[in-house]
């Protein structure tokens, strides 16, 4: 019965178009083209206008379901694109994903993507250890390596070396990242580069900066106490014009740090090194400096790691005057600040770690400026003794030969280890006091 109404009203709908006049068939010829500009509501009045819309609305319709559909089982079949994009729109927006959806989502987090970074990161200590390998055997064919980034890789791939177990261990971990500001708090070296991304870079320093007020106000009372203990008869008995004098203001500046100016620190040298440097400071305050400079394993040997920090400070800072500041990229300026003891924001520009790195260039500068005088000093007041010691004794005075006399001048700048542990000292309490 359903079938004979439909082809009855199939007929009723030929014949009606068959007697319809033009003007009235116009939805019916309209080309594709002139269709689609149409809009919607356009094309509707044309058809229910029309007699042919009057035939197939007699035709029977099918019966309406009584419950609530969704707004895509009505959707008008002259609008296919805006269904398709509204079906699109209800599966993305119809509930929460899957359960297998979350499981993968889950899985990728805590395996895939830390294996994958281990991954890369391994195969990148292989590339940097061919490469420092390369080097080496151009070094016994050509000599010595000059440049400051050829220096740095060799340096960041034997420190890589020494701490890819522990490193690798801890990235084997379950929930590592969770506990990633705790290692870099007490062991700042931990992880090696070559796993280092912005966010791990940005945690490292984010940790430090956590601990900073802490440490230094640990640090400026172990210095407080440890200067306040030296005896007055050592301070009588020092080379040093004025000994006593000069701890009372180095304690001065430990007490407020807020009036503190480079020019002050600089003033200092001559008695860190002489009373005050990495070979006689309290090991617990080396301790302390060697978290804030961003040390691996700062309780380990700080006396020596310390004298080895001040060392390469003053090669590289001449490398980096070498080349210039400009010439370092911008991870490179963020590495020099982070190994000087400094907290760069990650906001900063590449301007202003520039400014940053030329400053503490400027200041370290100064203060190696103050041990070359201070040795410079002491060598003069050592040649001066010998040489009353000689005219009184013809032995020695024959001693005194032209190659001795330009081997103390060479050895004016020649700074010792104890002006390389006074100027550590200076340039790790500037940390200290000035930030």
């Amino acid at each position: 019965m359903i079938a004979t109404r439909s082809v009855a009203a199939a007929r009723a709908v030929a014949g009606a178009a068959s007697t319809t006049p033009a003007m009235a068939r116009v939805p019916l010829s309209l080309s594709p083209s002139i269709a689609l500009g149409l809009t919607a509501t356009a094309r509707m009045r044309l058809l229910h206008s029309s007699p042919l819309a009057a035939a197939a609305a007699s035709a029977p319709q099918p019966r309406q379901p009584s419950d609530a559909k969704t707004q895509a089982d009505s959707w008008p079949a002259s609008e296919p694109v805006a269904q398709a994009l509204h079906n699109a729109k209800q599966s993305t927006f119809a509930g929460p994903k899957p359960l297998a959806t979350v499981a993968q989502s889950f899985l990728n987090r805590l395996l895939v993507e830390p294996s994958m970074h281990f991954i890369s990161g391994l195969g990148m200590l292989y590339s940097g250890s061919a490469h420092t390998l390369h080097m080496w055997m151009n070094v016994q064919e050509k000599g010595l390596v000059k440049e400051r980034h050829e220096i740095r890789h060799v340096l960041r791939n034997k420190l890589d070396l020494q701490m890819i177990l522990p490193g690798a261990a801890y990235m084997c971990l379950p929930f590592q990242k969770a506990t990633l500001p705790l290692v870099f708090s007490y062991v700042p070296a931990l992880l090696p580069t070559v796993f280092y991304t912005d966010t791990l870079l940005f945690a490292k320093v984010a940790a430090a900066k956590n601990r900073h007020p802490k440490l230094a106000a640990a640090a400026r009372q172990k210095a407080i106490e440890f200067l306040k203990a030296i005896p007055a008869d050592t301070l009588r008995a020092s080379p040093v014009a004025g000994a006593d004098r000069r701890r009372a203001a180095l304690v001065q500046m430990l007490e407020n740090p807020e009036t503190v100016k480079e020019a002050d620190l600089v003033e200092t040298f001559a008695f860190c090194a002489t009373h005050f440097n990495a070979a006689n400071a309290p090991l617990s305050l080396l301790v302390n400096l060697g978290y804030m400079l961003h040390l691996s394993l700062p309780m380990v040997a700080p006396r020596g790691r310390l004298h080895q920090w001040g060392d390469w400070m003053i090669k590289d800072n001449q490398l980096i005057r070498q080349d210039a500041v400009r010439s370092l990229s911008e991870y490179e300026l963020f590495e020099a600040l982070l190994e000087r003891g400094y907290l760069p924001s990650e906001d900063m520009t590449v301007p202003q770690l520039q400014t940053a790195l030329t400053n503490h260039l400027n200041f370290s500068h100064r203060v190696v400026d103050a041990a070359i005088r201070n040795r410079m000093r002491i060598n003069t007041l050592a040649r001066q003794a010998n040489l009353a010691q000689s005219r009184g004794m013809p032995g020695a005075a024959a001693a005194t030969t032209p190659a001795a006399a330009a081997a103390s001048k060479a050895s004016d700048v020649l700074l010792t280890p104890q002006d390389i542990g006074g100027i550590a000292m200076v340039l790790a309490m500037s940390r200290v006091i000035l930030q």
